[in-house]
């Protein structure tokens, strides 16, 4: 290879040099702003402000002629490009070229310019570009942001309300801690700290510390490029080799950052109280309601204890199977999609037909199992090494073969999915791919993994994820119920004087319906297929 240059070579330890503060400080970027004075010119005819001044001075320094005072249309094209980055209308451009015949009519177009919604959309796009504003993170996985958006419309708004610039700063960098006046501002506070979160992250960083110093780093250089117009980041490994920083600044700034979790946090809303109040009212009312009719309830079998005693033992067996309604609903085969899960509603009575069970319980894997951290006071599973194929397998016994719902409750920062298999067979290629808002214990959430063919024994449920996985604590299976309703066409009625339309208003569907006015009509439908004995349905 080639010589190592004499200038390269050292004679032992290169001694450090200090920054020298007093010539770092006389920098033009370090001076306070002066107020200047405007220079002289020869023609006055051509300035309409002092800032003409500065641009016929330079002309004259190189014989330069003054340009031609611009068209009402192009000027008006212009100021609309300026100021909110679209065409006047031709509508528009008509009426602005009557009002600039006016003394005060090119201020008075650019004043309603600025109070377009369109002016923040126009010039928020440059704070954006600062902000290193985007909808995903951008690295190596490129993961979403998906609620990203709310930041730019907080930006376009600060625009348009004419925010003072040191307020829009301060509700950035720190607007989590400011006091809010109104539900609005409270919610813009907490936007705003959106641009630290935003950025480059690198979800397959295996160093847990190396990572958030990584992301600390990233905060630090874009508060510098975007506040000061400096490169801090450049003081992380060694003192700033141009500007006024050292790696002491660095770390001060660091440490702060480092203090600072990056999370999800929800909104408010105005309506929250009223909805809280409405809630509780109607919860006291329910509460009445049920100990009015327990009360009678209670009267009535006293009254009447020897015809209510013998099916008590009945009764008491009748609940302990049965499924709370909550858990019905939600496990019904026709319950809306996307289906809730009911592995935390561990209150409810669920008979003893829902399974839950710890996921570092597993049958066989080379899944890590954490205890302390991620998994303090929970217990939890994640990827051993963060490198290669990661699996585990639970063996799932259930008593009869059907349709059940699997609950998987899980944290994650970011979305790590997997393949989940049953029985051998892929059951879904991107399981626990959700993102819950952060890996510690308090970010854990139940989802529905999905509804699947269980066999009535031992079945065997396996999870594979390459490299990292998101942290899981427990699993949930529950049955699928069949629904106790019954559907059937309205005009295969029994008995009746409805007619049977299947043209017209029942074209294709079929309809029964009656004509008859101040006439008492009826319909009837047997309906002994529901429930043992006879069931009638009368209109």
């Amino acid at each position: 290879g080639a010589q190592t240059p004499e200038s390269f070579k050292t004679n032992g330890l290169v001694a450090g040099s200090e920054i020298d503060w007093d010539s770092a400080l006389r920098h033009w970027a370090y001076q306070p702003l002066q107020t200047t004075t405007a220079p002289r010119v020869n023609d006055n005819s051509w300035l309409t402000n002092d800032i003409d001044r500065f641009i016929l001075h330079r002309l004259e320094q190189h014989g330069l002629p003054t340009p031609l005072m611009a068209s009402p249309t192009t000027l008006i094209r212009r100021t609309f490009y300026d100021l909110i980055g679209l065409p006047p209308t031709p509508a528009e451009l008509t009426r602005f070229e009557l009002q600039l015949q006016n003394p005060n009519g090119f201020q008075s177009m650019v004043m309603e310019l600025l109070n377009s919604e369109h002016y923040g959309e126009r010039w928020g796009r440059h704070w954006l570009d600062v902000a290193r504003y985007s909808d995903s993170n951008g690295a190596d996985e490129n993961k979403p942001y998906p609620q990203a958006w709310r930041y730019r419309n907080y930006v376009i708004d600060q625009f348009n309300r004419d925010t003072p610039y040191n307020t829009f700063i301060h509700q950035q960098v720190a607007g989590d801690l400011l006091d809010a006046t109104s539900v609005k501002q409270a919610n813009d506070h907490i936007i705003a700290t959106t641009f630290l979160a935003l950025g480059v992250k690198i979800d397959a960083e295996q160093d847990p510390v190396k990572k958030r110093s990584d992301i600390v780093d990233e905060q630090i250089d874009t508060i510098g490029r975007a506040f000061m117009g400096v490169t801090v980041g450049c003081a992380r490994c060694h003192d700033h080799k141009f500007d006024p920083f050292t790696t002491e600044d660095y770390y001060a700034m660091a440490g702060i950052l480092r203090s600072t979790q990056l999370t999800t946090v929800g909104l408010k809303s105005d309506q929250e109280p009223k909805l809280i109040a409405r809630n509780k009212l109607l919860h006291s009312n329910r509460q009445e309601l049920l100990m009015n009719r327990g009360q009678q309830l209670g009267a009535l079998a006293q009254l009447n204890a020897q015809k209510y005693l013998p099916f008590v033992p009945e009764v008491l067996r009748w609940q302990n199977t049965q499924l709370d309604s909550e858990l019905r609903i939600r496990l019904s085969e026709s319950a809306d999609q996307p289906w809730s899960p009911v592995g935390q509603l561990m209150d409810l009575n669920d008979g003893g037909q829902i399974q839950r069970v710890q996921a570092e319980t597993f049958a066989r894997g080379n899944f890590g199992i954490v205890t302390d951290g991620y998994g303090e006071g929970i217990g939890i599973i994640s990827d051993k090494n963060g490198s290669g194929l990661q699996t585990f397998e639970h063996d799932i016994s259930v008593p009869s073969a059907g349709k059940y719902q699997l609950d998987i409750r899980y944290a994650a920062a970011t979305a790590r999915p997997g393949k989940l298999f049953l029985n051998g067979v892929l059951v879904k290629s991107a399981a626990i791919g959700e993102v819950t808002g952060g890996w510690n214990p308090e970010n854990q959430k139940w989802h529905v993994s999905g509804r699947y063919n269980f066999k009535a024994g031992n079945n065997v449920l396996r999870f594979e994820v390459q490299n990292v996985m998101s942290h899981i604590d427990q699993i949930a299976i529950s049955p699928v119920l069949e629904d106790f309703g019954h559907v059937r066409e309205a005009e295969d009625f029994d008995r009746g004087d409805f007619s049977q339309i299947n043209q017209g208003y029942g074209e294709g569907i079929g309809i029964a319906a009656t004509s008859k006015n101040n006439e008492l009509t009826f319909i009837e439908y047997d309906l002994n297929d529901i429930a043992p004995g006879k069931n009638v349905l009368q209109f």
